[in-house]
């Protein structure tokens, strides 16, 4: 059972972050909070077809970028952000399985999704990796 508490705070500054991706130009299939117990750790995973496309480096390039300019700031780090490929093992499942979460999102406490085990996760949304308006944008690579 998970020790750490995931905070409304991080919900909050999650939703604000995955907002100001996509206005950025950032596609964003799926984004949700996951708890690791090894770590005793939550971890705020985003998955990209940018990500897919031109690799995780350049994905938390631009989310550091897009954390960097937020104003007011969110009290998120780099290190709290797992940038991942909408076809990742973590994310493929939850993503295959559920349809799009409501605005408020879904909270999911020791569920097996499609073979996967999550023990505790707060989803934003989560939408398969060809499928949806999201997943059908062209991601950009911003000039440097």
């Amino acid at each position: 059972m998970a020790t750490f508490t995931l905070v409304e705070q991080s919900i909050a500054d999650g939703r604000r972050l995955i907002d100001e991706l996509e206005s950025s130009g950032f596609p964003v299939n799926t984004a949700f909070w996951l708890y690791f117990p090894d770590s005793d750790d939550w971890r705020l995973l985003i998955a990209s077809p940018y990500v897919e496309q031109y690799g995780p480096l350049e994905g938390y390039h631009r989310i550091q970028q897009t954390l960097a300019a937020m104003d007011p700031p969110v009290q998120l780090h780099l290190d709290d952000i797992s940038a991942r490929s909408p076809r990742d093992n973590l994310v493929a499942p939850l993503a295959g399985r559920m349809a799009l979460a409501p605005p408020e999102g879904v909270r999911l406490r020791h569920s097996y999704i499609n073979g996967t085990y999550y023990e505790d996760a707060y989803v934003y949304r989560a939408e398969p990796a060809a499928n949806g308006a999201r997943g059908a944008r062209t991601a950009s690579r911003p000039r440097r």
